[in-house]
């Protein structure tokens, strides 16, 4: 409304330059079995390392469930076991993701190593609260890749001003 629209709605603009921010991959992919495979099955004093409970007729539903099976054929990929040896899906808000392995749904460190936060990060709050913070996140490998990137390329510019309007 401030510049005569006839809407009282808030906008976000992002300006930017047209230049390659985008960081190439220089990592070979990592699968979901090398990045939580030496996790114990049981909880332990790693932080958000916790099990879900679940009742013993769900947990009998997930020992006939394969890499990739889904308990509910009703949604698109809800409350789906791994696969082992590809990357995992997206991480979100919830704890719908089983192990590959184990017959049991991810535990918030799991969770959060899929989303490459480092094991030193610590979490706050019950076990749902933490599965939501890690979902909302962004992966912390993807965003400093992404800032190193900026800086490179921002820098890079810096030097060309310099030498042309000098």
């Amino acid at each position: 409304s401030d510049y005569g629209v006839p809407q009282n709605r808030e906008r976000i603009i992002i300006i930017g330059r047209k230049l390659d921010y985008f960081p190439r991959s220089s990592f070979k992919r990592k699968t979901v079995i090398e990045a939580i495979g030496d996790l114990p099955l049981f909880e332990n004093n790693l932080n958000a390392h916790i099990l879900f409970d679940t009742t013993p007729k769900v947990v009998e539903k997930i020992k006939n469930l394969p890499q990739g099976g889904k308990l509910s054929k009703n949604f698109n990929f809800c409350r789906q076991r791994l696969y082992a040896y590809t990357q995992s899906k997206t991480i979100v808000t919830q704890p719908l993701y089983i192990h590959p392995f184990y017959h049991r749904f991810l535990t918030p460190r799991e969770l959060a190593r899929l989303q490459s936060f480092p094991d030193s990060f610590k979490f706050c709050g019950t076990k749902n609260e933490m599965v939501k913070q890690i979902g909302n996140a962004v992966p912390p490998l993807m965003a400093e890749a992404v800032a190193k990137q900026i800086l490179e390329v921002e820098s890079k510019w810096n030097r060309l001003e310099k030498l042309l309007f000098l």
